[in-house]
């Protein structure tokens, strides 16, 4: 879940997994602790995974998305792996294969680290590039919920003149009255500014080496052994370093590109090493939503607006770079100053009409870091002294971007386009996802005794950065493995992964049906009919990346979701109570907004048959700490909503207990497909469920059924269903399970071409169109088809969850893509769900939010 982003204890104390560190996540006063801290128990313990992989397959997730983080896997130091925590995923791993489980490893990140404001990378990292951690804020460098009060915004600067806290402890609440502190002492850190760090000194740095050193920062180079030949290839460094006769090998030099690229390709090998064999692995992402840095910046005086696109690219493919300007939001110049210390006028940003209408910062604010530097000072011995890497100052003053002028004794950029005209998606991610997919099959496919493994081939899930921060196009990767190992060539067996949100209810934690804002044409968008077909535009954009830039590729939204601490119209928070009595067709409750807003996120996934993962499944996630990340709240289970339900209590519902907004998400869904589907949809408020799809007819299609998933969230005996199914002489039968019904559709053994299928549960009269791309697939990576693909016949959408995230990912063959619709058969099924009163009470009761 969130909190699989953030430490679960330290080592001595690894079996207590409260996590009460008040959102403590980015802890850049522990360095003594680094090597003691443990992730085991992210997310969950293992005594508990159990019931909490039960009750994702009862709403009829398939697939997680497993959240690992390179720190998890090597916090101590450079090729410190910690066995122990890598041991535990295994673990973890071969009970959500007892349920039928396929996992996607999500190798995640955040604005670099925890450092920096998010999660990802491991402590050393930043300390070998020379940064100062404990100066980062007071050099607007990075935003952290830890040192928020010691910064130059207003907000902090008032909270320092009027706290009683001047000059002690800082006291920092996320704004809802929770964290390290609350009441008239407190400081309430900003929601949703942590993103703000993407345009910030630290971590755009980071980035920028990680990716491309070799060209900005040639001069850093970094000692390593002889025998780490930063080739990313998997192997254990150790091993490599010592001669046969025990001696260690001489040293050498490399970039910090192939160093840092290096040692994060070998910590994902060195997880996927403890997980071969596991025959529910469907595949690795290549890194969640990576940050280009500084790259194809046009001018470093000006913002993070970037270079022109390439001539002829379209709007789907440019994604025009849309900085994201909460309070204070110097330029990458003026960054570079300060982490030297020197003063300067920062603009101050506000999400209101200044920016958005006008778009001007609010104010001026003059920032003194007061002698703080984010560098640290380079030492006598530094063996790099001022030509290399680590300790001496910022990077880019060596690097010759800029100087102080020796007249005027004050700083002078000297080079404004020195990182511009570069192709980020071309010229630095499809390299590094090239070596690094090569290594991840490798390791997997080494085992001799893992035929499962060597089954099914291992998917690489990829992710650029989102299109509303994308620099520079989407690139065009080729389906061809034929060159994999090198630079050249394509990605093979690659999924679209990119993410997708409803930005205007992610920033304002509120759901708004009646206004939004188009962040590819920069207007306003009135009205919901608007809202929605402007949402929908945005995901068919996303699908078309899949099928034009990758060759017909499958697409995965990689990430959505809502804000569960929802602000309604007197500003406060506002959660249900347990056993709040609720009209099942009025949501205008005090759930209401959760519901309608993730209702219309499916919606406009569904309309265009997405497959997506749903962020998140927090199991520590409660109403007041949230998901124990940054302040956020967007976990669809919590801890604090759970009513106590036990199984013993019959009816099956106690497997719900805990899920906020339950009806939103826990729908119907066509698993599997014996043809392909046209529309998948589910009214939520009326109950009804359709499926239309088209069949070529043939003789196996006839012989294979459709398969339709029906929780029993909805529908707790078979006799609360009404099915309908056409066309004339289709038969279909109706499989009870613990949590679920399975309803099967066969085609008639008579039915000619051009024949339309029809299959409908509830109320025939319905007319809405909500479409659910989910599935549970049997054999999911053996069965998943690219373009090109056999002749089989079955087309599935795999609804998968997160660890951190719910999802549903298409895995269409492509049967009957390539012919003619008029030698096509159609069908419907349709079902409606007429549930009990008492029933509905009791499940109103767990959808209501406390």
């Amino acid at each position: 879940g969130g909190s699989s982003k953030v430490p679960s204890t330290t080592k001595s104390n690894n079996n207590n997994n409260n996590n009460n560190n008040n959102n403590n996540n980015n802890n850049e006063n522990d360095h003594s602790t680094q090597s003691s801290i443990t992730f085991v128990n992210r997310p969950f313990p293992l005594t508990t995974a159990p019931l909490h992989f039960a009750r994702l397959r009862a709403c009829g997730f398939t697939l997680i998305r497993f959240i690992v983080t390179w720190e998890a896997i090597e916090h101590a130091g450079p090729d410190q792996y910690d066995i122990e925590y890598l041991t535990y995923v295994r673990s973890i791993l071969e009970v959500a294969a007892e349920y039928d489980i396929r996992v996607y490893l999500d190798p995640h990140q955040d604005v670099w680290s925890r450092w920096t404001g998010g999660d990802g990378a491991p402590l050393w990292t930043l300390e070998m590039v020379g940064f100062d951690v404990e100066s980062l804020r007071e050099c607007e460098a990075a935003i952290t919920m830890e040192s928020y009060g010691r910064g130059n915004s207003s907000a902090e600067r008032g909270w320092r003149r009027s706290s009683s806290n001047d000059g002690g402890v800082v006291v920092v609440s996320d704004g809802n009255g929770n964290g390290s502190g609350s009441g008239s002492d407190a400081i309430g850190f900003p929601k949703m500014i942590w993103p703000t760090n993407y345009f910030k000194l630290a971590c755009a740095t980071m980035f920028t080496l990680f990716w491309a050193g070799e060209r900005f920062a040639p001069h850093f180079m970094v000692d390593v052994n002889d025998g780490d030949d930063g080739d990313g290839d998997g192997e254990d460094v150790d091993d490599k370093n010592s001669s046969n006769d025990g001696s260690s090998k001489s040293n050498k030099q490399v970039n910090i590109q192939t160093y840092l690229q290096t040692h994060y390709t070998n910590a994902m090998a060195e997880l996927l090493k403890h997980l071969i064999g596991l025959p529910n692995i469907v595949g690795i992402g290549t890194m969640n939503e990576p940050s280009p840095g500084y790259i194809n910046v046009a001018d470093l005086s000006k913002g993070f607006g970037q270079s022109s696109p390439a001539a002829g690219e379209t709007s789907t493919t440019t994604g025009a770079t849309k900085e994201l300007k909460y309070g204070l939001a110097p330029t990458p110049f003026q960054g570079m100053c300060l982490g030297e210390g020197i003063q300067q006028n920062v603009g101050e940003w506000s999400n209101g009409l200044m920016q958005h209408l006008l778009g001007r910062a609010d104010r001026k604010v003059r920032v003194d870091p007061k002698g703080k530097r984010a560098w640290k000072e380079c030492s006598g011995s530094d063996n790099n002294g001022d030509g290399g890497g680590g300790a001496g100052g910022c990077i880019w003053k060596r690097a010759g971007v800029w100087r102080m002028n020796p007249n005027t004794n004050t700083p002078e950029l000297l080079f404004p386009r020195y990182f511009a005209n570069v192709d980020f998606g071309v010229e630095c991610y499809l390299p590094f996802a090239r070596r690094y997919a090569a290594t991840m099959r490798r390791i997997w496919n080494s085992s001799s005794s893992s035929s499962s493994s060597k089954k099914n081939p291992l998917l690489m899930f990829v992710e650029l950065p989102p299109l509303e921060f994308s620099s520079t196009p989407f690139p065009k990767i080729s389906s061809s493995d034929s060159n994999d190992d090198g630079d050249g060539g394509g990605l093979s067996n690659a999924v679209n992964a990119t993410h997708w949100y409803d930005g205007v209810t992610l920033f304002t934690r509120s759901w708004k049906s009646y206004f939004s804002y188009d962040t590819r044409s920069d207007t306003t968008v009135f009205g919901y009919k608007n809202i929605f077909k402007m949402h929908c535009g945005q995901l068919s954009d996303i699908k078309k990346l899949g099928i034009e830039r990758m060759e017909n590729s499958p697409t995965l939204i990689g990430e959505c979701g809502i804000a569960y601490d929802m602000r309604h119209l007197d500003g406060l928070r506002h959660y249900g109570t347990c056993g709040n009595s609720l009209d099942q067709k009025n949501d205008s409750s005090s759930f209401g907004p959760q519901l309608a807003a993730m209702d219309h996120t499916l919606r406009c996934l569904e309309e265009n048959l997405l497959s997506f993962t749903l962020w998140n499944y927090t199991s520590d996630n409660t109403n007041e700490e949230g998901d124990l990340w940054n302040g956020e709240d967007l976990s669809i289970y919590s801890e604090g909503q759970k009513c106590g339900l036990k199984e013993e209590d019959g009816g099956g519902l106690f497997i719900y207990d805990g899920l906020r907004a339950a009806r939103a998400f826990v729908r119907p869904y066509a698993r599997c497909v014996a043809g392909k589907a046209l529309v998948n949809t589910f009214d939520m408020r009326k109950g009804v469920f359709l499926f239309e799809g088209r069949s070529s007819g043939g003789e196996v299609e006839r012989g294979v059924p459709t398969e339709i998933f029906v929780p029993k969230l909805w529908c707790l005996k078979e006799s609360d269903m009404t099915i309908k199914v056409s066309p004339e002489g289709s038969r279909f039968e109706v499989e009870e399970f613990d949590h679920w019904f399975i309803v099967k559709y066969w085609l008639p053994s008579n039915s000619g071409d051009g024949e339309q299928q029809h299959m409908m549960v509830g109320d025939t009269g319905s007319g809405n169109e909500d479409t659910v791309a989910i599935a549970a697939v049997e054999d999911f990576a053996s069965e998943f088809e690219f373009a090109g693909g056999d002749d089989a016949v079955h087309s599935f959408l795999c609804k998968a969850m997160n660890s951190s995230m719910y999802g549903k990912l298409a895995a269409r063959h492509t049967t009957g893509d390539n012919e003619d619709e008029n030698d096509e058969q159609p069908f419907h099924i349709n079902l409606h769900f007429s549930l009990p009163l008492t029933s509905f009470r009791r499940f109103r009761t767990m959808t209501t939010l406390k």
